[in-house]
Formats: structure tokens, C-alpha cells, sequence
């Protein structure tokens, strides 16, 4: 007999671990629209043998680590987990745990490095996951749209979206929002931040510090 919970994500939480019965998280991929029904105690022993997450601030500190959307290479073991649905009748596990210490700093530093705000999760390439498990960009891209959706309901203060605008936050992810005829502000925002990174990049001396603006302006035609 096993526990099953039901997740919005892939991920690995210390308080599900070695369980008694054991716990399997079903989830589906909103990317793949592919479902999973896997055990935490596999993933966990998948992860220490094949991955650096189980030595990652996110998970030693706060005792969970996890993905909004499913990197390739960790398919390979959830395949052998795959189902057709998630039974509407498994319980919401109550773990949440979705933004990063110290928020604000997080979008200083994201800024700093980057000489943008733009949080996207289209962004989170395996490659980027290679170089580095220990970023929290999973947390920050939950983080990030939380923001937008308070900024959509008018829940931002001025001086919350002024800070916000000064790190070159994206409030808008789809591209097409900026070739309205009725969002003329927005626009001018979104070359301001564009040529605000351009001189970024110029003067950046370290190597691996920017992100290209081709690879950005790619993303955020297909950002959800």
C-alpha cells in the first residue's frame, strides 16, 4: 500500500522521503502534457547518482527541490513511471514551498548577472542545469509569476512596480502584447529594458555574465 500524492511539478521533498507506507507523486507535465506517477524514494536515489540537486542550497536548507517544467534528461527516469492521467481522486499534498529566500535579492542578483528581469521558465535550458543545480531559477520563475499576476490584479504599489521597472521586470511575456495599437506604454518599456541590456552586454567583461538578447527575444515569443 503506498501514499499518493497529487503535485502541480516534479520534485523531491525531504518530509515525503522513506515514508511509511511509501509516497508516489503524480503529476503532469504542462509542457508534454505527459503524466507521471513516480516514487520519491527511486527519484531520490536517481538524483544523488546523476545529479548535483541533492547537494543544492534549495534542498539541504529548505529540504525540497523541484522544477516547473521537466528538464529532458530527467525523462529518462520518468518513463518508466508514466501514466495516462492523475486520478482525481488522490489527495493535494500541502507542501509549498515555491519562492527563494530573500526574494528581492534574488531579483537583484538575476538583474546584476544578466542585465535584465526577464524571468522566464523557457530560460531553464538543461544545459543551464548543468552549469548550475544551486540557482533557485525554478523558484525565482514561481516568484516572477507571482508578481505578474499581482501586477495584472492591480495588487503592485507604485513604488513596488518603480523598484520592479529599475531591474528591467518583464510584466508581460507575450510578445504579442507589445504590437497592440492601445499598449504604446508597455512598448516603450520593453525597447527601454532592450537597450538597457544592449549596453549591458557591451560592457560586460566576464565571460558566461549575459545572456544573448537573440536567445530572449526567441523565448519570449513563446512564453506562456
Amino acid at each position: 500500500m503506498n501514499t499518493i500524492l497529487a503535485r502541480t511539478r516534479l520534485g523531491i521533498w525531504k518530509t515525503l522521503e522513506k515514508t511509511d507506507p511509501p509516497t508516489l507523486i503524480c503529476f503532469e507535465d504542462k509542457f508534454s502534457r505527459r503524466s507521471f506517477l513516480y516514487p520519491i524514494d527511486a527519484f531520490k536515489k536517481y538524483l544523488k547518482h546523476n545529479t548535483n540537486v541533492l547537494n543544492t542550497r534549495s534542498y539541504i536548507e529548505n529540504g525540497v527541490y523541484h522544477w516547473p517544467r521537466v528538464p529532458s534528461k530527467y525523462f529518462e527516469f520518468l518513463e518508466n513511471y508514466e501514466v495516462s492521467e492523475c486520478d482525481k481522486s488522490y489527495r493535494t499534498s500541502s507542501e509549498r514551498n515555491y519562492n527563494p529566500a530573500n526574494s528581492e535579492n534574488f531579483l537583484n542578483n538575476f538583474h546584476n548577472n544578466n542585465g535584465h528581469c526577464f524571468i522566464s521558465n523557457m530560460l531553464l535550458d538543461d544545459e543551464k542545469d548543468k552549469k548550475d543545480e544551486n540557482n533557485d531559477t525554478d523558484k525565482m520563475y514561481a516568484y516572477a509569476a507571482q508578481i505578474r499576476l499581482r501586477y495584472k490584479n492591480n495588487e503592485l504599489s507604485e513604488s513596488e512596480i518603480s523598484l520592479l521597472k529599475n531591474l528591467g521586470f518583464i510584466f508581460h511575456t507575450k510578445l504579442g502584447h507589445y504590437f497592440k495599437i492601445d499598449n504604446k506604454d508597455d512598448r516603450e518599456y520593453l525597447i527601454k529594458v532592450l537597450n538597457r541590456l544592449t549596453i549591458f552586454e557591451k560592457e560586460s567583461t566576464h565571460d558566461g555574465a549575459t545572456t544573448s538578447i537573440e536567445h530572449i527575444r526567441d523565448e519570449a515569443d513563446n512564453e506562456v
